[in-house]
């Protein structure tokens, strides 16, 4: 989906939101705020309010669950679909990082899409970022090394 911008315009605008599961939402450009309670609206301002914004690659990432009985966590065996922008596309993803040792020290978000949010969790190792690709080596390596060792 493209979104179309309003030429000269740089006070307060309205636009789509952008998430990693949905994409961009319908909501279409405007002068003012979102309307209270609107979905799929972001409020703006200045220059770069309207800009025009396209939908990248879809990507795979990891999705981590805390097991309490392992009490560590674990990953799932379905990878999460994730839509990126084509002007940011990093496809990142995040993960519990090393010092993640209870539930409470990962805060998943968008279930493994995106980059971790909490800089203090990433600053503390507790969040960690890996792009798409590498999520999915870190996957199929053991995969590869089992049914190797089976011949």
């Amino acid at each position: 989906a493209v979104v179309s911008t309003q030429s000269g315009h740089y006070g307060r605008g309205k636009g789509p939101t952008f998430s990693y599961s949905a994409g961009i939402s319908d909501y279409a450009f405007g002068c003012g705020e979102c309307e209270s309670g609107a979905a799929g609206c972001i409020d703006c301002a200045g220059a770069s309010c309207n800009k025009v914004e396209e939908l990248g690659k879809e990507y795979e990432c990891t999705n981590y669950e805390w097991n309490a009985d392992d009490t560590k966590f674990v990953a799932n065996e379905a990878m999460t679909k994730c839509k990126s922008l084509k002007s940011t596309e990093q496809n990142l993803c995040n993960k519990p990082g090393a010092e993640a040792k209870v539930e409470a020290d990962f805060t998943k978000l968008n279930v493994g899409c995106g980059p971790c949010e909490d800089p203090a969790q990433k600053t503390a190792e507790k969040c960690a970022e890996t792009n798409s690709a590498v999520s999915m080596t870190a996957l199929l390596l053991p995969l590869i090394a089992a049914i190797y060792a089976l011949f």
